[in-house]
């Protein structure tokens, strides 16, 4: 239960984010309800997935890092993309996806170049990005 510290800050952090952006997109979106509960669900189950792996992995790193705090808000950014699930026919969704998909890329590099600037290279934030890179190309 140590171990799952380090990550509470950091998750919560992302929830919140993504709540928070949830207000002014989903008034856009056509049908507000879907898309909230869309990214809901798709940032509750990949951020159980992300605290889980951190609990059971066999390195035992006392913190998060910043550059898996990057990671985590591309991991917000591909939610609200998740979100336009069903509604890929309205213009404001074609915009968004575009704007925001580009955000996750740019920051794809930032979080690599953070890892090594702050020598926080590890092997879970490696496969956390690339699990999120997948996410992305899947959505």
């Amino acid at each position: 239960m140590q171990n799952t510290r380090p990550i509470v800050l950091p998750l919560f952090a992302a929830l919140s984010v993504l709540v928070i952006g949830l207000v002014p997109i989903s008034s856009l979106a056509g049908s507000a309800r879907q898309f909230t509960v869309t990214a809901l669900l798709a940032f509750l189950s990949s951020g159980g997935v992300v605290a889980l792996a951190w609990t059971r992995q066999q390195n035992r790193q006392h913190r998060f890092g910043p550059a898996n705090s990057v990671t985590f808000l591309r991991a917000v950014l591909v939610c609200w993309i998740a979100g336009t699930i069903g509604q890929a026919g309205s213009d404001w969704a074609s915009w968004f996806i575009v704007a925001i998909g580009t955000t996750a890329l740019v920051l794809d590099g930032v979080d690599g170049w953070i890892a090594r600037k702050y020598r926080c290279v590890s092997e879970f934030g490696a496969r956390f990005d690339q699990e999120i890179d997948a996410l992305l190309i899947l959505l």
